[in-house]
């Protein structure tokens, strides 16, 4: 992640998050974005997690919605979740 860019995720996630999302009103921050796919790791500072949020377009519309898809609760499961991942993908170009 490109740091001239978080802000923009920030509000981009707090934006379009919806009032049941557990990041809903929380502090955070965005780290990463997902190599190949419309994911974002996102810091959770309010409660000391971390989560995986999608990013989709509307349809027919410039705007887009946020949903957390997975809650980690630490920063041991989100490297050995990242580094799994990112295994996975290097295989599609063996």
């Amino acid at each position: 992640m490109w740091s001239e860019n978080v802000d923009d995720w920030i509000e981009l996630v707090k934006n379009s998050l919806d009032s049941s999302d557990p990041l809903f009103e929380k502090e955070i921050y965005v780290s990463g974005v997902h190599e190949s796919k419309t994911l974002l790791i996102v810091d959770n500072d309010t409660d000391n997690n971390f989560a995986i949020v999608s990013v989709e377009r509307k349809k027919n519309s410039k705007d887009c919605t946020c949903l957390t898809v997975e809650l980690i609760h630490s920063i041991e499961k989100l490297a050995t979740k990242i580094e799994q991942d990112h295994k996975q993908w290097l295989k599609q170009w063996a």
